[in-house]
């Protein structure tokens, strides 16, 4: 699953709060996003039968 600066865009809409934060040991909440062809993929598709890392990166494919 890979994130662009645009899909990020679109997810982070509402604001960064702190309150709404995970904290170690928390479930990520599920989400949605585009997948590579016209299909969504989800969170919840992978929970409970796969390990799932999500990483994101600032400053990849930038000039800074």
């Amino acid at each position: 699953m890979f994130l662009g600066n645009n899909t990020w865009d679109e997810c982070n809409k509402g604001g960064f709060r702190l309150e709404n934060t995970l904290k170690v040991g928390d479930l990520a909440p599920d989400f949605s996003l585009p997948a590579t062809k016209a299909e969504k993929i989800s969170l919840s598709d992978y929970r409970g039968n796969k390990s799932v890392v999500v990483a994101f990166y600032g400053m990849d494919f930038t000039p800074g």
